[in-house]
Order: structure tokens, then C-alpha cells, then sequence
């Protein structure tokens, strides 16, 4: 099924769409069947090419969907076709939803990013740091360096604390965390891509905003734009979610993936993450989305750092201005795109194929299939 322009969200049948375009009004359907008719060969060779079971996309602009299609299997077991509206694991693509948390808590006043995470003076101080190794650089962990990955440690290239001891939950897997992982840099002089370093961002987001943070970001962020029905993900899949297949031993239903709601917890349909991303620099494009962040907040989600000049808070941006975040897990390959004249799009695969170019390959595919359409030129 496809989605063109946002103009028709009730299907209105194949006869009613002809019928339509009979009486010399433009058919969506016309429209949209024309997109897919172009775009399907191109991700119809990039499934095979991996053996991938599925993949979801959308593109819009300005908080509109140009086009929505999903392409091949939802669940291989009962040959159920994907769909636009399947809701899928978006991975890492979850940390640019708590860093623009963050930063409208910022934009309130309620913190800062230079705000100091552990410690007396912390806003997670209720974490002893008494038997932690290197105290003296936990204290000195801000938000921002939180933000940029710049904390000087907890990387997920080695003993990411996020895919160990599944039973512990949020706050004990961060004193576990403080007490055994050590540092292993001054805070602001590394670049280190911590997914713990984002799950401690829920856990302030959860403070500050005295909620749990899905309910927080769902309440303030999400459910203004529209979008009602993202979630985080548990092992079991939720209504309307697709199925996950990847090589053993990395199965998708062994990881304590609700435990990692604010790095890579999310589930959503492509559709909404365009939207997200419209309303995310809508303040900088000037279109008719509603913004969630100031034109200074987008600035600093951009704003890399000395560590790693491409990598602000939660974003890579490259030197022309086109911002992106790439997501990875068992069973979940996704991107998410704003480029520099204020297209979006996002695609996510049901299936991932590590130490593979299928990742790579996934961007190059969406630019592809952007320039197969006169009015995407990005």
C-alpha cells in the first residue's frame, strides 16, 4: 500500500480513485502508483542483493508525506506483506527523540548543558559514586557531553553496558555501570558513540520531567504532532509491529530492548520519523510544521565538537548541511535524513546483515531513490 502527498489517509478503493480520475481530478493513486512504479525496482534489488525480508519508507517535507511505501514481508512464518503502517524497531535513531527532549528542557530553563550528571551537585545525585573508579571525571560529565558521546567512555565497541546484565533495570544497571566500567578518558576530550551515555540522558529526562520518559516524550513532544502511536519497544512485538529476522547467535528477541528506550528503544512507521524530523527544524526551514526546538537549539543539535566536529547532540551533520542519524540493531537496520533544502526522509529494514555494506547500501539506496523524482532534488 502507498501513501502520496498526505492529501488522502482513508482508502477509498481502486474504483473509487478511477472514477476520480475520470472526472478530470488528479488521482492520488494515479500519482502515487507512478512513484512506486519508479522506486519499487530499486529497493525490490536492494532486498535481494541482502536477503532482507522488508523495508518501509517515506518521504516529505515541511511535516507533509510526498510518499509512503513499504516493500516485500512483515513476517516471513505467515507470508504477511509489509505495509506503511507496520511499526518497526528504529534502533538508534531513538537518541535524536531524547536529545530534542533534552534540549526543550533546556530551552525551559529546567537545565542546562553544562549541567553536571553525577555527583553531589548532579541531577542524577542520587548514584553514590563511593566505590566508582575515576571519581573526579564523573563528576565532571555534563549534559552536553552526554549529548556528544564525549563523556570519555562506555562506548558500544567493547562491553557496551547496555547489552549486559539484561535483568538489572535503569538504576541498578547505572550503579553497576559507574561502578565497573571506568572511564577511560577525561570528559570532553574523547569521542566515544555510548549508548549507555544516552540511556543515563532518560533517566535526567525522567527527573527533570518528573515522568516516566516515554510517557514524557509521547506527552510533550510526540502526541502535539500527530503522532500517537510510537512506543517503546518490548521482546514481544506490539500490535500492528513487524516481525525481526537476523543471523544467530545476535537474535532480535534476546535483548533487553525495552531497557533501551532512550538510545535505541523506539518503535515507529517511517511516516512518523518524517514528521519528527520536519518539526525538528522546521524553526530553520520555515515551513508550516510545528517546530519543537528554536532556531539556537537547532543550531546546537548540529553543533559538533573538537572530539568529533560531525556529531552534535544526537545529529551527524556534514559540511553542506545535510543532518542524519543511522540506526543498528539484531533485526533493525533504519535512517533518518534532513537535508540542507528541507527534504526528510527514513527508511527502516526488518533484518540486518553486520559486517556487511547492507547498512551502507541502505543510505546510498534512499539518495537513489530521492533523485528519481524531479521535485526531491535535495
Amino acid at each position: 500500500m502507498t501513501l502520496c502527498n498526505g492529501a488522502r489517509r482513508r482508502f477509498l478503493g481502486r474504483a473509487g480513485a478511477l472514477s476520480l480520475s475520470a472526472a478530470g481530478i488528479p488521482s492520488a493513486f494515479a500519482q502515487a502508483d507512478g512513484m512506486r512504479a519508479t522506486i519499487a525496482p530499486l529497493v525490490r534489488t536492494y532486498l535481494q542483493r541482502w536477503s532482507l525480508p522488508g523495508l518501509s519508507l517515506a518521504v516529505g517535507r515541511g511535516g507533509h508525506i510526498d510518499f509512503a511505501g513499504a516493500f516485500g514481508t512483515a513476517d516471513r512464518a505467515n507470508d504477511e506483506r509489509l505495509t506503511p503502517a507496520a511499526r518497526m524497531r528504529i534502533a538508534s535513531l531513538s537518541k535524536a527523540f531524547t536529545s530534542t527532549a533534552i534540549l526543550r528542557l533546556i530551552e525551559a530553563k529546567a537545565l542546562s548543558l553544562d549541567t553536571a550528571v553525577f555527583g553531589e551537585s548532579g541531577v542524577l545525585n542520587q548514584f553514590s559514586l563511593d566505590d566508582a573508579p575515576h571519581r573526579d571525571w564523573l563528576r565532571a560529565i555534563t549534559v552536553h557531553h552526554l549529548l556528544t558521546h564525549t563523556c570519555g567512555g562506555w562506548d558500544n565497541t567493547r562491553n557496551d553496558p547496555m547489552f549486559e546484565t539484561p535483568r538489572l533495570d535503569h538504576a541498578q544497571l547505572i550503579a553497576h555501570t559507574l561502578a565497573t566500567h571506568p572511564l577511560q578518558a577525561p570528559p570532553g576530550t574523547r569521542y566515544a558513540y555510548s549508548n549507555f551515555g544516552y540511556c543515563v540522558l532518560g533517566r535526567v529526562i525522567e527527573r527533570i520531567g518528573a515522568l516516566p520518559y516515554q510517557q514524557y516524550v509521547n506527552r510533550t513532544m510526540l502526541h502535539p504532532l500527530g503522532i500517537a502511536d510510537m512506543r517503546i519497544a518490548t521482546r514481544e512485538p506490539a500490535p500492528g509491529e513487524t516481525r525481526y529476522f537476523d543471523a544467530q547467535p545476535a537474535s532480535p528477541y534476546d535483548m533487553p530492548i525495552f531497557r533501551m528506550d532512550s538510545h535505541g528503544g523506539w518503535i515507529a512507521t517511517p511516516s512518523d520519523l518524517v514528521r519528527f524530523v520536519a518539526s525538528v527544524f522546521a524553526a530553520t526551514d520555515g515551513s508550516d510544521a510545528t517546530p519543537l526546538l528554536t532556531p539556537a537549539s537547532v543550531a546546537t543539535a548540529r553543533q559538533g565538537t573538537a572530539a568529533n566536529p560531525h556529531y552534535g547532540c544526537g545529529w551527524v551533520t556534514n559540511a553542506i548541511g545535510n543532518t542524519w542519524h543511522n540506526g543498528s540493531l539484531p533485526g533493525t537496520s533504519s535512517i533518518m535524513v534532513h537535508t540542507r533544502h528541507g527534504l526528510c526522509w527514513a527508511a527502516i529494514v526488518n533484518a540486518r546483515r553486520p559486517d556487511t555494506q547492507q547498512e551502507a547500501e541502505l543510505d546510498r539506496l534512499m539518495w537513489d531513490i530521492v533523485r528519481t523524482q524531479p521535485q526531491w532534488q535535495a
